[in-house]
């Protein structure tokens, strides 16, 4: 039900920050069993690399922020 999204990639000098925020109807993180696909998915790639995935529910809406930290060799 979401009528617009927000996207917002950032880097530091350690990590690249991807943000990712809609105006839906939003959703309890707590029940969404943990083998969900798609939320199961993500999670995992996020952590493949060295990363991790934060749900945020909001009043209206999701935020969804991925960090994974950048290799500096």
């Amino acid at each position: 039900s979401a009528t617009s999204v927000r996207i917002e990639l950032t880097r530091t000098a350690d990590a690249a920050r991807l943000v990712v925020e809609d105006d839906g109807v939003g959703f309890d993180p707590g029940a969404v069993a943990d083998d969900h696909l798609g939320l199961a998915g993500m999670r995992a790639r996020a952590e493949r690399v060295g990363g991790g995935l934060t749900l945020v529910p909001r009043r209206r809406g999701t935020r969804v922020e991925v960090v994974v930290p950048l290799d500096r060799a």
